[in-house]
């Protein structure tokens, strides 16, 4: 189960605080910049600290992390983050710091809206396979939403 994702830039700025369970605060972003980003040294992707685990992968010039407090399937987290990194290449056509500044809105939503990429749907920090329509599912639902307040408005 993740309880969180965090987006760092190479400088240890927190681009992106999501938390899914009560039990990751924002706190937690501090422990990991201090234990990896301000310490080059640190070659695992997997940082576990008393009961908190943190996985990454750095791609471009950020850092995504998933924290965990359970006992969560090492794979399923990185396949999470790996389909994170997919998805915003595939929707902003290179997924670094500048991309996620820009679209922070929208890199909220997709990990609020319960869609994640074509293969993931995110519920209270549990990830399960959805199949290969989420993605268009979710940009349906989006159009369908905005043709509604179109048709409102010019009533």
């Amino acid at each position: 189960m993740l309880s969180g994702i965090l987006i760092f830039n190479q400088k240890g700025e927190n681009l992106i605080f999501r938390a899914f369970r009560n039990d990751c605060r924002p706190r937690l972003a501090d422990i990991f910049r201090i234990q990896v980003i301000s310490n080059p040294q640190v070659r695992s992707p997997i940082l576990t600290l008393g009961s908190t685990t943190f996985s990454h992968v750095k791609h471009e010039n950020i850092y995504l992390v998933a924290v965990t407090k359970s006992n969560a399937n090492a794979a399923l987290v990185f396949e999470f983050l790996y389909r994170l990194v997919m998805l915003g290449k595939s929707y902003f056509g290179k997924f670094d710091e500048e991309a996620v500044k820009n679209n922070f809105v929208l890199v909220y939503e997709l990990l609020d809206g319960e869609f994640f990429s074509h293969c993931f749907l995110v519920s209270y920090g549990i990830a399960v396979h959805a199949g290969g329509g989420a993605k268009v599912t979710w940009e349906q639902g989006l159009k369908e939403k905005e043709s509604r307040q179109t048709v409102r408005a010019e009533s």
